[in-house]
């Protein structure tokens, strides 16, 4: 798998779509001016895992963002999410929306429940993934 498709993995994780060629090529520029290679066995084997198993990026995301803060996933999600973010296409994905109280309640609750789940999951599938070759 490429940068550029780790990009459109990224993106379609982050913002529910493919972002558009610009912001792709703009994440394959930064990965080659930062220092977000992995350097260690386990960042390794989680981004090929991730590579591999699209499917597990919600669990591992959740898992990462509680167990292991300073990974390479979680750097190289936070570089997509800032190029997103800050892209006209998406801004609507980003902007704050005019709710109702009681929906505004149901949904933190729904999303907690959902999160620690994913965490769960995630904490539970980290060593393994940690492991991919």
């Amino acid at each position: 798998m490429t940068h550029a498709d780790e990009a459109r993995l990224f993106s379609r994780y982050l913002v529910g779509r493919e972002a558009p060629p610009e912001v792709l090529r703009r994440y394959v520029e930064a990965l080659a001016r930062l220092p977000l290679e992995p350097q260690h066995p386990a960042d390794r084997g989680l981004l090929h895992f991730v590579r591999r198993n699209p499917w597990s990026l919600p669990l591992l995301d959740a898992a990462v963002g509680v167990a292991r803060r300073d990974s390479m996933l979680r750097a190289r999600l936070l570089l997509m999410l800032a190029l997103v973010e800050a892209t006209v296409e998406f801004s609507d994905d980003f902007l704050p929306r005019r709710r109702a109280w009681p929906a505004v309640v149901a949904r933190v609750a729904g999303s907690a429940g959902i999160g620690a789940v994913k965490i769960l999951a995630g904490l539970l599938l980290l060593p393994l993934a940690t492991r991919s070759r």
